[in-house]
């Protein structure tokens, strides 16, 4: 039976190498006691000076030794150091050499997508306000993260982030379709509102037509008959037939009425007809 291999522990190898050469803690125990306590008292002491002399050269043969001890000791391990290192760095150079290209790399494509990132919410940033300003303009309302006209709504991130083909085929038609709708709406109403204010303005001035003021009853009489028609003609529309009977006498009155009135309407000062309030206080 083969005998197994048995490891030294590194710290009894040295201290087995020491005692070889008598370096020992025994020795140095020794020292301790033969040289530890010596003190010169003065120029005159000469013996005890001999004595540390002779002692301080004993400590270090024994130093000397033990330093040529380790020294020797540890060649083979710095040895294997050197080599350590050098082998690490050669290893290590080589994986570098490829290591680094791909570094750059990653570093550039991180760097160009950050730079890609920013340039999209700059350019997000500016096209936001483009399309506030653009449905501002068409009177937008923002309210609760979104922008509306009429029934057409859409989120504020939708109007910010979407792709510009997609605004303008998709997003902006809507808008677009949806303001018209709108615009036509409102130009309708405000013609409706215009077409009953000049209507209402029409019977209001046609009214203050002129200062009766007890000067121009003509005029009264006419107004009246005016009236009286228009109630007539209003009532006559609603009649399926028309009939119009008179007697030969009621043509005559009717002639004769309408020739006094031209008589004194032509007797009228021009200048009395003016738009003003009606004066009804004739006495």
């Amino acid at each position: 039976m083969s005998e197994e291999l048995q490891v030294v522990p590194i710290e009894e190898q040295i201290s087995q190498e020491l005692v070889k050469h008598n370096v020992t803690q025994a020795v140095i125990s020794t020292l301790q006691e033969k040289y530890g306590d010596l003190q010169i008292s003065g120029i005159e002491d000469k013996e005890t000076y001999l004595q540390v002399k002779e002692g301080r050269k004993e400590c270090k043969a024994f130093r000397v030794a033990a330093k040529k001890i380790c020294e020797k000791g540890r060649e083979q391990a710095v040895a294997i150091q050197k080599a350590w290192v050098a082998k690490q760095k050669e290893v290590t150079d080589q994986i570098a050499a490829i290591e680094d290209p791909l570094e750059e790399q990653e570093k550039a494509y991180e760097a160009a997508v950050a730079k890609e990132k920013d340039d999209r919410k700059r350019k997000q940033e500016e096209q936001l306000i483009m399309r506030q300003q653009l449905l501002a303009s068409m009177g937008a309302l923002y309210s609760d993260g979104s922008f509306t006209i009429g029934e057409v709504s859409f989120q504020l991130s939708v109007v910010k982030e979407s792709e510009q083909d997609v605004w303008e085929e998709s997003i902006l038609p809507k808008f677009k379709e949806e303001y018209e709708k709108v615009e036509t709406e409102r130009i309708e109403q405000e013609a409706e509102m215009k077409r009953q204010s000049g209507l209402d303005n029409f019977l209001h001035d046609f009214a203050q037509l002129v200062d009766l003021d007890r000067k121009h009853a003509a005029i009264l009489i006419f107004i009246a008959e005016l009236s009286d028609c228009a109630v007539k003609c209003a009532i006559n529309c609603f009649d399926p037939v028309t009939k119009q009977i008179l007697e030969p006498n009621q043509q005559r009155k009717t002639e004769v009425s309408g020739t006094r009135f031209v008589d004194d309407f032509q007797q009228i000062d021009g200048t009395a007809i003016v738009l003003q309030r009606p004066r009804f206080d004739v006495a």
